[in-house]
Formats: C-alpha cells, sequence, structure tokens
C-alpha cells in the first residue's frame, strides 16, 4: 500500500491541494483590501504566482463589491469571533495541559543524566567484574535498556 500510494504520490498532491486551498482561503479572505493583480503569495513562493494571480481574479469576480468598513466587520463577524470563542472554551484546559507536560518534562530531564550514567555504571562494573545480583532479572534489563532511552525521548516530547 505505501508503496502504491508512493507511486501515485498521493501525499504530495494532498500537500499541493492543501497549499491551495489555503491561498483561496486569503484571496477569498482579503479580497476588497488587496489587489488581485498583484497577489502576496508571489513574495514567498513564485511558483503559485499564476495560481493565486486566476484565484484572486476570479474571486474579485465572483465577491460582491464593499467598502473597507463592511469588509473589516464581516471579517471579524465570520472569522475572528469563531476563534476567540474557540480560545475562550478551550484556552483554560490547554494552560493546565500545558503545565502537566512542563513538569512531566522538566522530571525527565532530570532524571535522564541520572539513568545514563546508571548505564555508564553499570557497563564500567562488568568490566570490571562485579556482578550485581540485578543485571539478570527482567528489572535490570528494564531499568538499563529501557529507561535510559525512555527518559530523554519523554523529555523531548513534552517539551515540544
Amino acid at each position: 500500500m505505501v508503496r502504491y500510494l508512493r507511486k501515485r504520490r498521493v501525499f504530495d498532491r494532498w500537500v499541493q491541494g492543501s497549499v491551495a486551498a489555503e491561498i483561496v482561503r486569503g484571496i477569498r479572505a482579503t479580497q476588497p483590501v488587496l489587489d488581485p493583480l498583484d497577489p502576496m503569495i508571489r513574495r514567498r513562493a513564485s511558483e503559485w504566482a499564476r495560481f493565486a494571480l486566476s484565484a484572486s481574479l476570479l474571486a474579485r469576480r465572483a465577491l460582491p463589491k464593499e467598502d473597507i468598513e463592511a469588509f473589516r466587520h464581516r471579517y471579524v463577524k465570520q472569522r475572528l469571533e469563531c476563534q476567540i470563542a474557540h480560545f475562550e472554551t478551550y484556552g483554560k484546559k490547554a494552560h493546565r495541559v500545558e503545565g502537566r507536560l512542563t513538569k512531566v518534562g522538566d522530571v525527565a530531564a532530570l532524571a535522564a543524566p541520572l539513568c545514563v550514567g546508571m548505564v555508564f555504571a553499570n557497563k564500567l562494573f562488568r568490566y570490571l567484574d562485579v556482578a550485581w545480583f540485578w543485571q539478570s532479572t527482567l528489572l535490570g534489563a528494564i531499568l538499563i535498556g529501557l529507561v535510559p532511552v525512555l527518559f530523554p525521548l519523554v523529555s523531548g516530547t513534552a517539551a515540544s
């Protein structure tokens, strides 16, 4: 399935479709303010300039003419009020989750060097032929094999 999708370039086409949709959404949202013959995408991604020019001319013809104040009122009503309601709904929850992830990341970042040091000590003791009873148990395998990898991974994931 992966080879088939890669051969048909499904992901690349999906990315191009998403970029095109965002360009059209931006053009439609700012239709009365910006010049349709000079799309802003031309400065960032010149390969999309021709598409943006065609889309902006079609949007200019299809959407009603309005002055700047009417546009601003419509834009705030349609776009920003939905976002404000969304952020008010999920803002407190996101703040709690961010606090928890920060604590988890800090603890994992502090524990990571200790666990890596424990692995180095284990290697040193094995080199010196010192036998510890826990080295041949499941707990020893977890502490030596999994935990030194797990803590840096959790720390990096929580920080991101």
